[in-house]
């Protein structure tokens, strides 16, 4: 089982463009996540998050999300 989740942070402005641009979105996202994984910014400053996560779920994770 795995959960992906990527999120950038953009601006008003870059986020227009983004809706705009499509193609100009995708390289713009994948210049800032290369540029971070270089030079990993504090929290509070990064721009690209990612959820990803793998792995199993215990017993008692089912058994959480399986009772009313």
């Amino acid at each position: 089982m795995s959960v992906i989740g990527e999120y950038l942070r953009v601006t008003a402005a870059e986020l227009d463009r983004a809706i705009r641009d499509t193609d100009w979105a995708l390289d713009f996202a994948e210049e800032v996540q290369d540029a971070e994984e270089e030079t990993d910014p504090a929290p509070a400053k990064a721009r690209h998050f990612s959820t990803y996560k793998t792995g199993t779920c215990p017993a008692s994770c089912w058994r959480a999300q399986s009772s009313p």
